[in-house]
């Protein structure tokens, strides 16, 4: 039996809004009723408290939800206040930036090159030891 565990973080997002009544309800519908929306300073944020088996999946499977509920929305960011994350949250948000530098929407491609950083991430999260390549 797997142990779930409720996970506290927030997306920063950028691009069409999410606070338009026909996006949050596309959200809620993705599966994102664990996320609160906002915009602090026109920057648009979902906070979640997900639970999952472990924080990067719970990471990973908002932003699919987030990104493919709304058209036009990509996630440019990821904090959160768990210093037992902060490598895997500095190295979600290093793929995260070269994207958005790149002027990208989210490709399929870049969709597994962050399932891949997750793969190596994780079980450091876990063991709490390096990761070799």
């Amino acid at each position: 039996m797997t142990t779930t565990t409720t996970h506290s973080f927030s997306l920063l997002l950028r691009g069409a809004d999410v606070l338009d009544d026909d996006a949050l309800e596309a959200l809620f519908e993705a599966g994102c009723d664990d996320a609160t929306f906002g915009a602090t300073d026109g920057n648009q944020y979902a906070a979640f408290h997900r639970e999952d088996s472990s924080f990067a999946r719970a990471v990973m499977t908002a932003i699919d939800a987030v990104e493919g509920a709304v058209e036009g929305v990509l996630v440019v960011g990821i904090s959160g206040s768990s210093t037992e994350h902060a490598d895997f949250i500095a190295a979600l948000n290093g793929a995260l930036a070269v994207r958005c530098r790149a002027g990208r929407v989210r490709q399929p491609e870049e969709r597994q090159a962050l399932a891949h950083l997750v793969e190596q991430v994780t079980p450091v999260l876990q063991a709490g030891e390096a990761v070799s390549e």
